[in-house]
């Protein structure tokens, strides 16, 4: 084996000696021989070993040693980036292969992006509600570097493709489920508060469907102890309304009690300074004001002609206590606020 080296060695110092001008391309071609795996140090080597000076023009790579340099790499460093290939072999990938992926599929080696984008379409599959921001945090790969929007991806990934809002209202069930199954006597207003959601806005039969999604029995205790069907919490509720209208028609104009609209009926309607408001009374005692209540006072004050102002009439006043929708303002005040007068 040594003797079949050597013997090697001494062809190419042989033939460097006659033709000292000799190229890599040259050496190879008329040797049959890769002066890279007899010498260490390449040509430098090779010349070294021949006792031939080895001149600057010599040392510059012709293009085909450049291409077989990096894809030697490449071959011996499968899932090396274009950097390390550049840097380990003083190649400018681009210029040479044109893309990095070039490289790799001159050398025979899968490039790893592809790779990893496969791993992806089989992880989409999978989990169809991902996100492109999920998908790039756990493969790394920016999907509108191969695809040109979600529904594309989609397709390349052989997934029926989900819009963005169908996909978070899909998301916020399934976390709805999850939680009644871990928490089978949880009330609605618990389920929005740890779900960060709206039962009754998206599930079509409100509580009930959750937990029939849930295959589990909806509690009738939990639903007496939300305020539905409990007497006591219902006469509080009703108490609490008719002290509050008392006090409006003391201290206001006061104009009419259930005031019917297209959207459902408003506590009371005032005037306060000529002004007309529309007002909502809430007895919560456990659970804040939501965006849903707002909403629907707004709507109310869109069927009532000459009015832009609401009043929602509650136990506690929340940080922010005060909402402009369009033309209209809903003003959050308590029973201290009405007494004191101070309620715009």
């Amino acid at each position: 084996m040594h003797s079949d080296l050597k013997s090697k060695k001494n062809i190419v110092i042989n033939y460097i000696q006659k033709n000292p001008n000799a190229t890599y391309q040259e050496i190879k071609k008329n040797t049959k021989l890769k002066v890279e795996r007899l010498f260490s140090e390449c040509m430098k080597g090779a010349y070294k070993a021949a006792g031939i000076p080895f001149s600057k023009s010599l040392s510059k790579r012709g293009k085909n040693k450049m291409i077989y340099d990096v894809i030697t790499f490449i071959r011996k460093h499968p899932g090396c980036t274009v950097t390390e290939v550049q840097n380990a072999t003083k190649v400018s990938i681009p210029k040479v292969f044109g893309s990095i992926t070039n490289a790799y599929k001159k050398a025979g080696v899968e490039y790893p992006r592809f790779s990893k984008l496969e791993e992806a379409y089989k992880f989409f599959r999978k989990s169809p509600l991902s996100s492109s921001v999920e998908i790039q945090k756990r493969f790394g790969i920016n999907i509108y570097k191969h695809s040109k929007n979600m529904e594309e991806f989609c397709n390349k990934a052989g997934v029926k493709y989900i819009g963005g809002h169908k996909k978070r209202l899909i998301k916020s069930k399934r976390n709805v489920v999850d939680y009644i199954k871990s928490h089978p006597d949880s009330t609605q207003w618990e389920i929005n508060k740890n779900c960060k959601t709206h039962v009754q806005e998206i599930f079509k039969g409100g509580i009930k469907e959750a937990y029939k999604k849930a295959e589990i029995k909806y509690p009738e205790k939990a639903r007496k102890n939300y305020g539905v069907m409990n007497k006591e919490i219902k006469k509080r509720a009703q108490d609490y309304e008719n002290r509050m209208i008392n006090i409006l028609k003391i201290k206001f104009n006061f104009i009419k009690k259930q005031l019917r609209t297209k959207s459902g009926i408003a506590d009371a309607l005032i005037k306060i300074r000529d002004v007309n408001y529309v007002v909502e009374i809430k007895d919560y005692r456990s659970k804040p004001i939501s965006i849903s209540q707002i909403n629907q006072l707004n709507r109310y004050i869109n069927e009532i002609d000459n009015c832009n102002n609401g009043l929602l009439i509650c136990n506690f006043k929340p940080k922010k206590d005060k909402f402009y929708i369009g033309n209209n303002k809903i003003s959050i005040i308590t029973e201290k606020d009405l007494l004191k007068g101070g309620v715009v």
